[in-house]
């Protein structure tokens, strides 16, 4: 469960508050949407328990515990995050998925398969093993931003965490493509915690 208890941020250097005095409580399992505006503090929001802000005011409470009292590297096994400006490397499919140059096959093509890049990864010459950019493969293949999202939630959906964070993960798709992430959200997440940003207007999606 994790617990956000009169929690206020500010950003360095400047005098108002980005958010004050939150609270909520999240049990394990629930899905919860943070909806608003662009410049809301959306993203704050949720890079607070990631433990990448800290905040000024207020603590995190991880099954009644602070977070600050866990271990930094045992915590963050807990979280598979999409953030709006997530990254890929430049290697293959595999090893931006798994992280890894080794991965387990039957966990790689059911996250492949959730993410909605089955056929995408059929029609790539090497399969998963083809190079993502052509840095280093003359043969790697340059994703559209669409299909880069869904690489980066496959990634999220291997890592397999317990809690799971997409931050406006529909950017840059089509709109049969945001259709399809929406209506898949549950299948993706299953039971996990999950944390979902999102746009006002892209709530209409998930009624």
């Amino acid at each position: 469960m994790l617990e956000v208890r009169n929690v206020s941020i500010k950003y360095p250097g400047r005098d108002e508050w980005v958010l004050k005095n939150v609270s909520i409580t999240i049990p394990a399992g629930r899905k919860l949407s943070v909806v608003g505006p662009n410049g809301a503090g959306k993203t704050t929001f949720i890079k607070l328990p990631c433990r990448l802000y800290e905040p000024r005011e207020g603590e995190i409470l991880l099954d009644g515990v602070n977070i600050s009292n866990y271990d930094l590297a045992e915590y963050m096994r807990l979280f598979a995050v999409v953030f709006q400006d997530f990254k890929l490397l430049a290697f293959s499919m595999r090893e931006n998925i798994a992280v890894s140059a080794t991965a387990d096959e039957d966990a790689l093509q059911r996250a492949v398969a959730q993410a909605g890049l089955a056929s995408k990864a059929a029609a790539l010459p090497h399969g998963h093993n083809t190079a993502v950019y052509k840095t280093f493969d003359k043969a790697g293949v340059e994703f559209s931003g669409g299909k880069s999202r869904k690489l980066a939630i496959a990634r999220a959906i291997y890592k397999g965490s317990p809690i799971v964070i997409l931050d406006e993960p529909i950017a840059a798709l089509d709109p049969l493509a945001e259709y399809e992430v929406y209506t898949r959200f549950n299948d993706l997440v299953g039971d996990k915690t999950a944390i979902y940003i999102a746009l006002a207007l892209e709530l209409l999606f998930l009624r």
